[in-house]
């Protein structure tokens, strides 16, 4: 992951990955993964490489979170074999050459729904 060994159908790769994560065993958890690119992903390529990162190979929604380009999702929390509890929301938001994914696990959709909401990022300036 950390190679920066750039995915052909996207055009980029990860150069450093920091991960957050909150929570027990079970729900609810969330985890943030902030991830560093080795480039800004080619227009053409930023719907498809942020619906790459969501809980499910389809559906999703491309939207505009803070003037930025991001995917959501919200899914049944099912195990492969499929044992479902709760409901797993996604955010992923790109900034430039900064990804920032985020991740819950809660025990119903409005949960979900009001966790990913409370995500905001926080500017570093000098």
């Amino acid at each position: 992951m950390n190679s920066g060994t750039r995915q052909p159908q996207y055009g980029v790769g990860v150069l450093s990955a920091k991960v957050f994560t909150s929570g027990g065993s079970g729900p609810p958890t969330v985890d943030v993964s902030v991830e560093y690119l080795t480039n800004i992903v080619p227009s053409h390529r930023e719907r498809p490489f942020l619906r790459s990162y969501l809980p499910t190979t389809h559906g999703g929604r491309i939207i505009r979170w803070h003037g930025h380009l991001a995917a959501t999702a919200f899914v049944p929390g099912c195990d492969p074999s499929g044992n479902c509890v709760g409901t797993i929301g996604s955010l992923v938001v790109l900034d430039g050459t900064t990804l920032f994914n985020i991740f819950t696990h809660q025990m119903d959709l409005a949960s979900a729904e009001a966790e990913i909401k409370s995500f905001r990022l926080v500017s570093r300036r000098s």
